[in-house]
């Protein structure tokens, strides 16, 4: 009864003030502007008349709606993300309340993982857990419970400024014995009915804190760096366009040359083959001229040669180790590049075109118009290099040859904006990478690929010849490894993400999820 009067009371005075709503449209033509004052009149009004007890009370023999709130840490103030997601939820709750359930909202804390670990390793000087062991692990857990609700007063402001309907009197917390033991038992349940399964994601990875951050997290901390930025060299295992050549991919991470598995291309960019240094080497014609190779100067006042120098292939798909796939129409390039340009070789037949619209002059200045300054000896689109076998620059992997690995594939995002149009794949440490290696069914979602960097950054006894070193040192050892196969090294200085809790730089690693 004493209840039913509360609610009654409360309800009176909402009737009462209704008309003094500041948002009624005959009181509030001096304050319409200032939204900021009408939200804290309404804040105030519903604090004051206890409105979300009320509502509460109200439906409490309604149907019930549950919602589990998706706890925070509070070892730290909220960020945008917070916010935004505190501002779906209330909306979510909201929602079915007015749909006629009775939704019961109790804020959570989460109180275990890293966030609360870090403050104390940084307050006590700990850096290795053999120094948490020396401690002792009861003590250690003492010291992070004193801790783990330091800014709680401060969360519930924010979250009510927000105008959030929730409760922060009956707030549960995970180090809460109950709620432990509740959590390992709908787990079990979880387990028994074969519902679990382990799986993988690449992730953004502090090493120094030894997990993964979110991509908010990641964007939070980035830092002007100076980085390795190198030209590799990838032979391929047989002749291409009758010659032996290599593909070159550009990387500014050296240490996951060790775990490269395959190279990627994008099929519609067209690619070309240049000499340089006595070598025969491909990438895309469009980025030649972004890596300032020093050609002889008489280069570009030579003829392109022989016809069979430039070809323009027949439409369709190729396997170029077969010896008829080699003889494409020739031609070469007149001023005016009409179809009078075309001369028939000695080892080509006009039937081998396969459609009409191949003989068109414009499909012939398509490939033949990317040769700057004649450096290119023969060009082609990316989807002719699908498939061709090469030689990574490590071989701890090797075995995975017979599963598909260190071949070419396609990749959409593959671009001419960087790079050289082809791109060293570590599906490990890219998360485009990963995702070509799903789509190329090399692997499934969530398979386990080569990935011998630890949680703390370092080689582990994968790559025995760097086994215990960091990434970050390991780049000079990998250049200086495999100098004979790096074309060019030079430095680039670039925005890079840090950890915001460490001020240590990210690595992208693949992460049980």
């Amino acid at each position: 009864m004493t209840e039913q009067k509360t609610v009654d009371k409360n309800i009176n005075k909402l009737n009462q003030q209704k008309s003094k709503d500041p948002t009624d449209e005959n009181q509030c033509s001096s304050q319409i502007n200032s939204f900021p004052l009408i939200e804290e009149k309404i804040l105030k009004l519903w604090k004051e008349n206890k409105a979300f007890e009320t509502s509460n009370i109200l439906s409490a023999d309604r149907p019930p709606y549950i919602f589990y709130e998706g706890p925070p840490f509070a070892t730290g103030l909220p960020h945008y993300g917070h916010i935004l997601a505190s501002t779906i939820k209330d909306t979510v709750t909201r929602f079915y309340y007015q749909k006629g359930y009775h939704v019961t909202r109790n804020f959570g804390w989460d109180c275990h993982g890293l966030p609360v670990e870090y403050e104390i390793d940084k307050k006590l000087n700990i850096s290795t857990r053999e120094e948490i062991i020396e401690m002792g692990i009861d003590k250690y857990n003492q010291k992070c419970r004193e801790i783990v609700l330091m800014y709680s007063t401060e969360w519930e402001k924010i979250i009510c400024r927000l105008g959030r309907w929730i409760s922060f009197k009956n707030g549960y917390r995970t180090m809460d014995t109950p709620f432990m033991e509740s959590v390992w038992n709908i787990f079990k349940m979880l387990y028994d009915k074969d519902l679990i399964y382990r799986g993988y994601r690449v992730m953004p990875f502090s090493t120094a804190c030894s997990t993964p951050l979110s991509n908010f997290e990641a964007n939070q901390n980035y830092k002007e760096v100076s980085d390795p930025s190198i030209l590799v060299k990838f032979p391929l295992l047989k002749p291409f366009h009758h010659k032996n050549v290599s593909l070159l991919a550009w990387t500014t991470t050296p240490w996951t040359l060790p775990s490269n598995c395959a190279l990627l291309v994008n099929t519609t960019i067209t690619y070309g083959i240049f000499e340089y240094e006595s070598e025969f080497l491909i990438m895309s014609v469009d980025r030649l001229s972004s890596f300032n190779l020093k050609f002889p100067e008489n280069l570009n006042s030579k003829k392109t040669g022989k016809s069979e120098d430039l070809k323009i292939k027949k439409t369709g798909n190729f396997n170029l180790n077969k010896t008829e796939d080699l003889n494409p129409i020739n031609f070469n390039k007149s001023e005016d590049s009409n179809l009078s340009s075309l001369s028939k070789s000695e080892d080509s037949n006009l039937s081998s075109l396969s459609k009409p619209e191949d003989l068109n002059p414009n499909n012939i200045n398509k490939h033949s118009e990317h040769i700057p300054d004649s450096k290119f000896i023969a060009t082609f689109l990316g989807e002719d290099l699908l498939n061709l076998e090469y030689e990574p620059p490590f071989s701890n992997f090797i075995n995975l040859r017979e599963k598909g690995y260190f071949k070419v594939y396609p990749a959409d995002f593959v671009s001419n904006q960087d790079g050289t149009g082809i791109v060293h794949c570590a599906p490990a440490f890219g998360e485009e990478d990963y995702k070509a290696f799903v789509k190329n069914n090399l692997i499934k979602e969530n398979d386990i690929v080569p990935c011998p960097i630890n949680d703390k950054g370092k080689f582990t006894s994968q790559i025995p010849q760097y086994q215990d070193k960091y990434v970050k040192e390991a780049d000079k050892l990998i250049i200086k490894d495999i100098k004979n196969k790096i074309l060019q090294n030079n430095r680039i200085t670039h925005r890079y993400p840090f950890c915001w809790r460490s001020d240590t730089p990210l690595i992208y690693k693949l992460v049980p999820n």
